[in-house]
C-alpha cells in the first residue's frame, strides 16, 4: 500500500506490522507539523518579528524538528522562504543563517483566507488593513518577485531604523 500526499509517498508494502505502524506514525507526525506551520504563518506575518519563530508553533518545538515541514510547504508551492542575511555582501549564499528566515504565502489570497472572519470582513468592507498591513505588502512583494523568476529571496534588516532591504538571486 502506498499513501500519497504529505510529505512524500509512504510505502507500506511488504512490511511487518511493527514497521508498518512506525512508518505510519512518522507520516502522521510530519503531517501534523506541516499543518501546524501552515496555520501559524499569518500570525507570524502580522508581527514585526524579523524571522519565523518555530518555537511559537508548538511548545518545545525546535527548528531542526520542523524545517522539513517548512521545506515541504515550499516544495509544494504553498509558501516562499526568505532567508535573513547576516551581512548584505556577495555571495549571498554564505552570508545567511539557515535558522533565520521568514515564511510568506506563495499566493497573497492564501494570506487573506487564513485570517479570522472578523479580520477578513474588516479588510474587505472597510478596507482597514490594520494589523496586517505590513504583512500583506511584504507578502505581495515576495510573491511578485518569486513569480518574476527569482528563485531565492533574501532580506536584510539593520539594527537602525532603516527599513528592510530585499536582495535577489536567480
Amino acid at each position: 500500500m502506498v499513501i500519497k500526499g504529505f510529505p512524500d509517498e509512504v510505502c507500506l508494502a511488504n512490511t511487518s506490522p511493527s514497521i508498518y505502524c512506525t512508518k505510519l506514525r512518522l507520516f502522521l507526525v510530519q503531517k501534523a507539523k506541516i499543518l501546524a506551520v501552515y496555520r501559524h504563518i499569518s500570525t507570524f506575518l502580522a508581527k514585526t518579528s524579523k524571522k519565523f519563530q518555530i518555537t511559537n508553533v508548538a511548545r518545545g518545538a525546535r527548528n531542526r524538528e520542523y524545517i522539513g515541514a517548512v521545506e515541504w510547504l515550499e516544495k509544494a508551492g504553498v509558501v516562499n522562504i526568505c532567508y535573513c542575511l547576516s551581512n548584505p555582501e556577495l555571495p549571498l549564499k554564505v552570508n545567511y543563517d539557515t535558522d533565520t528566515y521568514k515564511v510568506y504565502y506563495h499566493d497573497t489570497g492564501l494570506l487573506i483566507a487564513s485570517l479570522d472572519e472578523e479580520a477578513q470582513e474588516d479588510l474587505r468592507a472597510n478596507k482597514n488593513f490594520g494589523t496586517y498591513k505590513g504583512a500583506i505588502y511584504e507578502n505581495i512583494v515576495g510573491e511578485m518577485l518569486r513569480k518574476s523568476g527569482y528563485e531565492q529571496l533574501w532580506k536584510w534588516t539593520s539594527s537602525s531604523a532603516i527599513p528592510t532591504r530585499w536582495f535577489l538571486s536567480r
